[in-house]
């Protein structure tokens, strides 16, 4: 008996985290469309901060924005210069394209210097709520986002100098940053399996994506489009519409990458077998210690894997990593989904 744990459908590539001149990016909306299509993406998620509109003009055939926003919650002491204090960053993706209701929309938070505003602004009565930094502050905000049409996602949690703290016992998640590109360069490692690690062995049932959050801003005399196209997200789904994608994110359909390609993944006979792109490393993550959890290449790259599933896995979640360290993470897969 074989299960496919990735579907065997088109994938579509998505950078399911962006900023446009709407709030502090660069670009505007449609110079994004453009600018990410001809690098091969069909999907983009415009999450201005705090500022949340419909992009539905912008789809065709080829390519889907997807309506979203990112909100601050800030902690720590005011006493403490801004760049010192705790934060944390969500995104909300709408399930609807027209759905355009703010949470605990606070109308004195500024849009980041942007003069811009949503016309029309919709929002619920949690409208001028303060944000708590805290696991019950968060997942009210969660809770609410999600009763009012939207998935949720941990953004950057390194940069936000998150810890314990502040993301275990979360609810309500769909998924986490495993990899963002722009706080890369903002001197922080912003690939972090072990804090998927830590949110999956306090039992969230989360996927991880990989993206941008591109500004395109020119920065150190680095190209504006330095922050652009350097973590995304392989989306399974038998078509390229809005109710399909967000389907597919909300089942966990989908894998994220900062380069390697994952052809296929499924158990067969107590055994998971992966097939991807050229990799150095295939590595086996299962929530407990195990031995033989990494396969490496040793005269030619590695094109595939096979690993024996034990009685002692509590999930398992695949790393692919290539000649130039670049990795792809497939989501953890949970008992009731690889035990045939």
């Amino acid at each position: 008996m074989r299960r496919n744990l990735l579907p065997a459908k088109t994938y579509y590539k998505a950078n399911l985290h962006c900023h446009s001149d709407l709030s502090d990016g660069t670009y505007t909306p449609a110079e994004l469309k453009q600018l990410y299509r001809d690098r091969g993406y069909s999907i983009v998620a415009f999450t201005d901060h705090d500022y949340l509109f419909s992009h539905t003009d912008l789809a065709d055939d080829s390519f889907l924005p997807l309506t979203g926003y990112e909100m601050q919650i800030l902690g720590g002491s005011p006493e403490l210069p801004r760049p010192q204090r705790e934060v944390m960053h969500l995104n909300f993706i709408a399930r609807e394209p027209g759905n355009c209701t703010l949470v605990f929309y606070d109308p004195a938070i500024p849009y980041c210097g942007s003069p811009r505003r949503a016309p029309n602004i919709q929002a619920t009565e949690s409208c001028g709520q303060v944000r708590t930094l805290s696991p019950d502050g968060i997942n009210a905000i969660i809770a609410e986002a999600r009763q009012e049409g939207f998935l949720v996602c941990l953004n950057h949690p390194t940069w936000s100098m998150n810890d314990r703290r502040h993301y275990c016992g979360l609810q309500g998640l769909f998924a986490m940053e495993i990899y963002n590109h722009t706080c890369e360069f903002d001197g922080h490692d912003t690939y972090c399996p072990t804090i998927y690690d830590e949110m999956l062995r306090d039992g969230q049932h989360i996927a991880c994506i990989a993206a941008d959050d591109n500004h395109n801003r020119a920065l150190g005399g680095l190209p504006r489009l330095i922050d652009s196209f350097g973590g995304f997200t392989m989306i399974a789904s038998d078509s390229l519409d809005y109710v399909s994608i967000i389907s597919a994110l909300e089942q966990g359909d989908f894998y994220a990458s900062r380069g390697p390609r994952i052809d296929s993944l499924y158990v067969e006979d107590s055994f998971v077998h992966l097939k991807c792109s050229a990799a150095r490393r295939i590595m086996l993550s299962c929530g407990s210690r195990r031995d033989d959890s990494v396969r490496a290449a040793v005269d030619a790259p590695l094109t595939e894997a096979v690993f024996r599933i034990l009685p002692t896995d509590r999930y398992l979640r695949f790393t692919v990593t290539d000649e130039f360290g670049r990795t792809a993470n497939t989501r953890a897969y949970w008992q009731n989904e690889f035990i045939l």
